[in-house]
């Protein structure tokens, strides 16, 4: 994960906005009470300059009644900046992130337009006011899973945790980016690049102590250079799981394009911390707007082995369409709690 120097939230300070309908006020708050100072906040924030804070979570109710069925992007700054204006929200310092909370009513739009619960549960980002003034960061927090129990707060929880850190290490994410992936040749930008994206597809989690408490598990620098699983905190049963084995891929593409009907032969490199049983690594694609062909599917392995495949356009794709594949010890859609590898093949001439 690169450091391209922009801004960040040294000690994240939470102020959480919401609405008087919204179901889920009173859990969020105490999370955010617990992950501003938790050994979570800690472990991941390690690696890119974030620790916690000893400011307490703030919390706002909006006036002007229930929350909106509908809102936009710039409604949301709006609305933060009007309410910082009339003193409803403490005014921001340099470590003020606004996480405004919506229910499954109300659909957000993003700043491409994009919908909330279609195409993402949350997401951050900073604006500058229109008559000047400092960077204000603030982050979106959908309700996507409606309904009642502990499985909606631990949705809402891990999502709020993903867009927490995320804005912390990256402020200013269409501006001057900090720690984020913006090589558009590399894989890993595909999945959009900052350091929760990396492994939010994973199926376990990080429990406080108490077991109260959610967050995700997010990608590590340090991990990652040491051969050990790179996405912590890891889970105790995780933790358990030694020696770590894993696979990497290279290509002897020049770039990740093919033309239509061509073929690129790819390199899979196996290996594990230690002496560890053989494996079965597989190979799929998992978006996209073109299906390739893929030669091998799966692929036995053990350390220290080398396997390779080959990846076929079909001759009708057109030029600018692409396809994302990954690796990965998972057998079936997603990934498990198996880390993976990203391919991505973009239609050229």
């Amino acid at each position: 994960m690169p450091n391209n120097n922009g801004p960040i939230l040294a000690k994240p300070e939470l102020v959480l906005v919401t609405y008087s309908d919204y179901a889920f006020t009173p859990q969020l708050t105490a999370w955010g009470s617990w992950v501003e100072t938790s050994d979570w906040l800690t472990q991941v924030g390690a690696d890119y300059g974030v620790s916690t804070s000893s400011v307490p979570v703030r919390t706002a109710i909006l006036d002007g009644g229930p929350s909106p069925a509908t809102i936009t992007d710039g409604d949301v700054q709006n609305t933060i900046l009007a309410a910082v204006n009339n003193g409803v929200l403490p005014p921001p310092d340099s470590n003020t992130l606004y996480m405004m909370l919506f229910p499954s009513s109300t659909s957000v739009s993003n700043q491409i337009g994009a919908l909330s619960c279609v195409a993402f549960g949350g997401y951050h980002s900073a604006f500058t006011p229109s008559g000047g003034g400092s960077l204000i960061p603030y982050a979106i927090i959908n309700d996507c899973a409606p309904g009642t129990g502990n499985s909606e707060i631990l949705n809402l929880e891990i999502t709020a945790s993903h867009e927490l850190i995320e804005a912390a290490t990256d402020v200013d994410v269409l501006g001057t980016t900090a720690w984020k992936i913006t090589d558009p040749t590399s894989a890993w930008f595909a999945l959009d690049g900052e350091v929760g994206d990396q492994c939010e597809y994973l199926a376990s989690y990080y429990l406080d102590p108490t077991g109260t408490y959610a967050a995700q598990r997010i990608w590590s620098n340090t991990a990652a250079l040491n051969s050990a699983a790179p996405c912590i905190p890891l889970p105790p049963a995780a933790a358990d799981v030694s020696p770590f084995f894993a696979e990497s891929v290279t290509s002897d593409l020049l770039a990740p394009l093919l033309s239509p009907g061509g073929s690129g032969t790819y390199t899979l490199q196996a290996w594990s911390k230690a002496a560890a049983p053989s494996w079965t690594a597989y190979v799929r694609q998992v978006s996209g707007t073109v299906t390739v062909e893929i030669s091998q599917t799966s692929l036995v392995v053990k350390n220290g082995d080398t396997q390779t495949f080959t990846v076929t356009v079909p001759s009708s794709a057109s030029f600018g369409q692409y396809a994302v594949l990954i690796v990965t010890q998972y057998p079936s859609s997603g990934t498990g709690d198996t880390m993976f590898w990203p391919i991505e093949i973009g239609v050229g001439f």
